[in-house]
């Protein structure tokens, strides 16, 4: 696989992350009768969930950068 190809599958494993870790999120306020949100508290995730999350704001962080490249230049 060619290391484009890998960056982009980085980039929609972070995306996918992101949403699985809101949903769950929503899931658990609702059992609880809460008002839905999608604000995560980092500090409410386990070891590993909260390790993942930094690696899916890092590959974010390097979208953004590649747009600022596309669009701005």
């Amino acid at each position: 696989m060619a290391s484009g190809q890998r960056e982009v599958d980085a980039w929609v494993e972070a995306f996918w992350f992101m949403q699985l870790l809101r949903l769950r999120l929503q899931f658990e306020q609702r059992q609880k009768g809460l008002p839905l949100s999608n604000r995560i508290d980092p500090d409410a995730l386990n070891d590993l969930d909260r390790r993942i999350l930094k690696e899916a704001f890092r590959q974010a962080r390097k979208l953004q950068t590649k747009f600022e490249y596309w669009f701005l230049v």
